[in-house]
């Protein structure tokens, strides 16, 4: 799976899920979870240190 060289140009959800193909419910399983630690870190239910 390719999450790290995704290329920027990305527009939307479509365009990602063919770019991520048959892998795509695992890349968004890994958004939503980098997603959901930046918003526990950014309201400080979570220490940046630990993650």
């Amino acid at each position: 799976m390719m999450i790290f060289n995704q290329p920027d140009d990305l527009r939307n959800m479509a365009e990602m899920k063919e770019y991520h193909g048959e892998n795509w419910n695992m890349a968004i399983t890994i958004f939503t979870t980098w997603e959901s630690i930046g918003a526990q870190v950014f309201h400080g239910n979570l220490d940046f240190q630990i993650v």
